[in-house]
Order: structure tokens, then C-alpha cells, then sequence
């Protein structure tokens, strides 16, 4: 008897000295040591002559089926604290994953702002305003140039005039900034990011729908995610001259989201307001509404029951059936209007919708 209890406190020992490692290894480290130990006394009681070979395999095998009881409400106890405290440590380290995400997208958009502001300002754009010769011209296409490649984020940038002619394009090619000849410059007069940027007031900006860029009428392969963002430029008069627009590449912000997320255990989810999928695991249901507004391709339709929540929540974690979300609103205006010192709005959309994403971790 004393044997017996002897053991089973070295088994005792070995599960606390070994908590840390995973259930799989600690069982099997445990039924290994049960087993070496019992076939061990077993022996020791056959060689003291106080049982034969049968008895002892008897003892053996009765030993082993009551240790193994034992270990068997460990384990579950083991099982059910840790799975507690692993879906606890899941749940903080995500909520912190999606927190991130909508940070990396506000401090995009704060750059991109500031980026916008210091062109439109520029003392080059103000000389060609002032004195609209092709030096001045030549000068302020240089710096847009300059900027471009120093930045390489914009596909393109651009100033149109208040006819909605494009007096000056940089188009960005391969990490080449490039120029585009007088001759082959476009009138944006009849698109409506012109009207909707000129009709501001000249503190305000105007941001674009995210999606994809269209080109001849049709959408450009492979996917090219563009956000355009502009604001009115005025001269020393206080009068409307035009625009200048910046066309953001969207591949740039998905990527840093992408490489933000790909330390965390769940897979990135970015959704518009109608829960259709900007950056999804699987590539074939990104950008789907510019496609088809009736298209299944959407959380909604995939993930009927965790919607319901996750449109009507700031942020949340649940734990269901059909996986682990954890989820967090972006309002990226909202946020980004909230960092400025100006009375008036400093970026605005058509539809604020257009910028309330849902930052979403999916394991």
C-alpha cells in the first residue's frame, strides 16, 4: 500500500514539474512513467518471491487501470483549465491584432492627408497660379515627379484646373515616376471625384470610395485597389484654381496589414460597410461588389449568424461553431477628422459608409 501511494505521489510531482508542457506530451511522459514504474515494483515484488509471474501481471494490470483512472481526471481537469485559459489568451491577443489594424489604417490615412496638404501648398503650384508659363509648369511637374519617387505610394498624382482639364500628371510605373507629355493629358471634367472635390470648401478633402481602378470602362487586371483623395486649390486671391489629386494604391495599406497580422494566429478579414470583402483569406471573394451587387460573396451570406452581431458592435469576440472572430470597427473619417485642429471637417466622402470597415480576425 505504501508503494502504491509512494507512486502515485512521484506521478503528482512529475504532472506539476512538467504543467508547462502541452496536454499531448505531458500524458504521454505520464503512461510512460506509469507503465516503466509499475512493471518495475512488479518486478521487484516477483524477485522478493512474495508474488509469481502471474500475480504479478495481475497486480501490474490492476495498478495500471487505477493510476490510469487517476490520470484520466487529471487530464480532463488539465483539459478544461487550459482550454479556458488558451480561448482567454486567443481572445486578448487578438482584440490587440484587430486594434492594430485599425491603427496602421488611421496612421495611413493621417499620411496620405499630410502628403496632400503639403502638395496643394506647394510654393511650385502657387508660381504656375501666379504666372502661368511653361517654365512654372515644367517646374511644378518636376516636383510632383520628385515626391512620387520619393514616396512610391501614389499611381498617380495630379492638378487639374477648375475646367477639369489635367494640367500636370505623374504617372508612378514599376518604381518609375514618370512625366505624362502635354498631348497626352485627359479632361476630368465630367468624373465626379472633380466635382465632389471642387465643390469643397478649400480647408476640406475629399476621399474616394475604395476600390478598384477602372480604365477604358472597364476594371483594370490584374486588381488595382485605388483611393483618390484631393482637396481645392486656391491662390494668393482666395480664389478656386482646381485640384490637386493624389491616387493612392490600396496594395500598399493591405500589405502592411497583411504583415501586421502574419505574427498573430488568425487569418486578416477587412470588411466594407456591406460586409463585402476588401482582404479576405481567399482571394476570389475580394472586391465582389464591383462585380455583382447580388452576389453571395459576402459575410452576411457565409456568416449569417455573426453578422447579425458584428455590423452592430464597435468591437467584440465570438466563439462559434463556424470559428473565432474577433472584430473591430474602423471609422476611419471619423478618426482622422478627430486628429485635426480645424473647425471644419478636413476629409469628407460622399457616403461616410464608404470608410466604416470592420477589421476582423477569423481562426
Amino acid at each position: 500500500m505504501y508503494n502504491t501511494i509512494h507512486y502515485l505521489k512521484l506521478f503528482f510531482n512529475y504532472i506539476t514539474k512538467y504543467l508547462f508542457l502541452s496536454i499531448k506530451t505531458r500524458l504521454k511522459f505520464i503512461i510512460v512513467l506509469l507503465v516503466v514504474r509499475l512493471l518495475k515494483y512488479c518486478k521487484q515484488m516477483e524477485k522478493a518471491k512474495k508474488i509469481n509471474f502471474s500475480k504479478s501481471l495481475q497486480l501490474f494490470f490492476s495498478l495500471f487501470l487505477s493510476a490510469s483512472l487517476i490520470i484520466s481526471v487529471i487530464a480532463m481537469l488539465i483539459y478544461f483549465s487550459e482550454r479556458s485559459n488558451i480561448l482567454s489568451f486567443l481572445e486578448f491577443k487578438e482584440k490587440i491584432k484587430v486594434k492594430e489594424q485599425a491603427r496602421i489604417i488611421e496612421l495611413e490615412f493621417r499620411t496620405i492627408v499630410s502628403d496632400l496638404l503639403v502638395q496643394k501648398g506647394h510654393s511650385a503650384l502657387q508660381a504656375y497660379l501666379k504666372n502661368k508659363d511653361k517654365s512654372n509648369l515644367k517646374a511644378l511637374a518636376r516636383e510632383f515627379q520628385l515626391f512620387s519617387l520619393t514616396k512610391g505610394i501614389y499611381d498617380q498624382i495630379r492638378f487639374i484646373d477648375n475646367r477639369g482639364i489635367e494640367k500636370v500628371r505623374v504617372n508612378y510605373k514599376e518604381g518609375n515616376p514618370i512625366i505624362v507629355p502635354e498631348n497626352r493629358l485627359q479632361f476630368k471634367g465630367d468624373r465626379y471625384y472633380f466635382h465632389e472635390t471642387l465643390g469643397l470648401d478649400s480647408t476640406c478633402i475629399y476621399a474616394s470610395p475604395f476600390d478598384l481602378n477602372i480604365e477604358g470602362g472597364e476594371i483594370e487586371k490584374p486588381f488595382k485597389p485605388i483611393i483618390r483623395i484631393g482637396s481645392p486649390v486656391i491662390d494668393s486671391f482666395g480664389e478656386k484654381r482646381g485640384i490637386v489629386i493624389l491616387n493612392y494604391l490600396g496594395n500598399v495599406l493591405i500589405d502592411k496589414l497583411k504583415n501586421s497580422m502574419s505574427t498573430g494566429t488568425g487569418k486578416l478579414m477587412l470588411l466594407n460597410s456591406e460586409g463585402y470583402w476588401m482582404i479576405s483569406p481567399y482571394t476570389e471573394d475580394e472586391w465582389d461588389f464591383m462585380f455583382e451587387k447580388e452576389s453571395n460573396k459576402t459575410f452576411e451570406y457565409r456568416y449569417p449568424a455573426i453578422w447579425k452581431r458584428l455590423k452592430d458592435e464597435e468591437n467584440g469576440h465570438i466563439v462559434s461553431n463556424e470559428g473565432v472572430f474577433t472584430f473591430q470597427t474602423v471609422e476611419t473619417l471619423k478618426e482622422v477628422n478627430s486628429l485635426t485642429m480645424l473647425d471644419k471637417k478636413v476629409l469628407t466622402s460622399n457616403d461616410i459608409n464608404d470608410y466604416t470597415w470592420k477589421a476582423v480576425s477569423y481562426i
